[in-house]
């Protein structure tokens, strides 16, 4: 488990790095986000400079539960990953959702890693 730093504008390559390990192994993750409280089981697909900013760096996948809302339904979501709190990288392997495709435009600033579907 990584802490982030405390500065929220800045990047955190220690959150980016992790995020492509688990994208990597194809890994689920646990995230804190925007100093919150409640744990996020998300499958990570892509960390991208986001469309805005070059500067800034987000992961897109699907948020799979979220301890505030334990019955609510899987959705796509983007981090910014400087928001992260916490990260806990699981063993828990997962099938990448088809929507996701590294071509969409919200990637048009460039990829760090995405899930290669084999």
């Amino acid at each position: 488990m990584a802490e982030a730093p405390q500065t929220a504008a800045t990047r955190n390559v220690e959150h980016e790095q992790a995020l492509c390990q688990a994208i990597t192994a194809g890994v689920q993750v646990i995230i804190r986000y925007d100093n919150g409280k409640n744990d996020r089981t998300f499958e990570p697909f892509a960390v991208y400079y986001t469309a805005k900013e070059r500067t800034r760096v987000s992961v897109s996948g699907v948020q799979v539960r979220d301890s505030a809302k334990p019955n609510g339904p899987s959705t796509p979501q983007a981090f910014d990953v400087a928001k992260i709190t916490r990260i806990t990288v699981t063993g828990k392997k997962f099938r990448p959702d088809p929507r996701f495709t590294p071509t969409d435009r919200l990637y048009a600033n460039g990829i760090l890693c995405y899930f290669k579907i084999k």
